[in-house]
């Protein structure tokens, strides 16, 4: 499970820097979708069936180096995802650029906490999964809370603005001949 842990972790450090260095550029979603199955399928494959996905915990001695290892790259991946955040500031809405910010600093506090734990059943990994989960959640904020529903809640509340404009406006006078 922790090997698992570590890929998704990698994806999601990976990806999160490549957001902030391709923002506003157009990408094909078939290419995004293949590029994303085919890491999937291979690191699944390595994990499964050639078994060559190098080990997280060994029962005898706990966490491997390349577990701990691991986290700290994916600290540093995110770190360089905030800086990246902070030049494409004025691209992002600020409230997309603070939500975003928050949630890389906390994925990297989650990485930091999964360093802390010898054991996989310590309270230090139950803390690194609920900063996961706040940092997941603060991600659907800025992405879809802020970028697709509030562009709609702004056209209805123009809408409702027009609908009252035309209430005030004088009833057309017909002329019958």
């Amino acid at each position: 499970s922790l090997q698992l842990c570590i890929a998704s972790r990698y994806i999601e450090g990976i990806s999160i820097l490549a957001f902030c260095l391709i923002n506003n550029k157009k990408i094909r979603p078939t290419i995004l979708i293949s590029i994303y199955t085919t890491v999937s399928s291979l690191i699944l494959l390595s994990i499964f069936h050639l078994d060559i996905f190098p080990v997280c915990y060994i029962e005898v001695s706990g966490m491997t180096v390349f577990k701990t290892a691991s986290e700290y790259i994916i600290m540093l991946i995110l770190a360089a995802g905030i800086l990246k955040l902070l030049q494409i500031r004025n691209k992002l809405q600020p409230p997309v650029w603070s939500l975003l910010a928050l949630s890389f600093a906390l994925s990297i506090l989650c990485s930091l906490s999964f360093t802390l734990y010898t054991d996989v059943y310590e309270k230090a990994g139950m803390v690194g999964h609920i900063l996961k989960l706040f940092s997941f959640y603060l991600i659907y904020k800025a992405l879809v809370q802020v970028n697709l529903l509030n562009p709609y809640q702004e056209l209805k509340r123009s809408q409702n603005m027009y609908r009252n404009f035309l209430k005030l406006l004088p009833e057309a006078v017909i002329v019958h001949s």
